[in-house]
C-alpha cells in the first residue's frame, strides 16, 4: 500500500484488492500476482524508486500512460528488477560495485537509474512504440545498459538532487581521466 501511496498520494486506494491497481501498471486485482520470481525486491525496487526519486517516477508514471506509447509502469519496474539482479549474478556490474561499494542503496540507485532510462529511451523512441513492442524495445534498452557496463562507462552513478529530466536523467561520472570526474551523461541513443 505505501507504494499506492507514493505514486497516487491525492487518491485513496479502495483496499488491498482492487483494480486501482492497474493505475500504476499491475494487471489485475492483487499486485502480488505481478511479482513472480522477483518477490520482495521486486517491491522493494518500486518502493524505493517513488520514495527517493518522486519526480522521476511520477513523471515514468505519467509517461506509462501515454494514450498509444502506454506501458505497465509496475510490470516495467519488475522487469528491470530481473535485469538488475542478472546483471549481479553475471557479474557485469563487478566494477561498478568495486567503485561504489556492496551496500544495498547502492543497488537500490542503479536500479532507479535504469528505470529513469527506460523511460527516456522508451519515450524518445520514433516512430513511438506500443505495449506490443515493449519486448523488443526492453531488450533493446538492455543491450544498450551491458554496452554501458562492458564500455565501463556507468561507474559512478551521482543522482541530481534536483532529479533533472532533461537530456536524459541522471548524470555519471566517467572513468575518462581527461574529464577529471565531471559529470556526464549516458548518451541516449537508439541501437544501430
Amino acid at each position: 500500500m505505501l507504494l499506492w501511496e507514493l505514486l497516487r498520494p491525492q487518491e485513496k486506494l479502495d483496499g488491498r484488492y482492487t483494480k486501482q491497481w492497474s493505475e500504476i501498471g499491475f494487471q489485475g486485482k492483487d499486485p502480488a500476482t505481478d511479482f513472480r520470481g522477483m518477490g520482495m525486491l521486486g517491491l522493494d525496487d518500486l518502493v524505493y524508486y517513488a520514495k527517493h526519486y518522486p519526480i522521476s517516477s511520477k513523471h515514468a508514471l505519467e509517461c506509462s500512460h501515454d494514450k498509444i506509447s502506454w506501458y505497465s509502469f509496475a510490470i516495467v519496474g519488475i522487469n528491470i528488477t530481473a535485469f538488475a539482479v542478472q546483471t549481479l549474478r553475471t557479474r557485469q556490474l563487478q566494477y561498478y560495485l568495486f567503485l561504489n561499494g556492496t551496500d544495498r542503496s547502492v543497488y537500490h540507485e542503479l536500479y532507479c537509474y535504469l528505470f529513469h532510462r527506460f523511460n527516456g529511451y522508451w519515450t524518445s523512441l520514433d516512430p513511438k512504440p506500443s505495449v506490443m513492442d515493449f519486448e523488443r524495445v526492453f531488450t533493446d534498452f538492455k543491450i544498450m545498459m551491458e554496452r554501458q557496463l562492458a564500455r565501463r562507462k556507468l561507474m559512478m552513478l551521482r543522482f541530481d538532487t534536483k532529479e533533472s529530466l532533461g537530456s536524459g536523467g541522471f548524470p555519471i561520472v566517467s572513468n575518462n581521466k581527461q574529464q577529471n570526474g565531471e559529470a556526464i551523461e549516458l548518451e541516449n541513443k537508439k541501437l544501430q
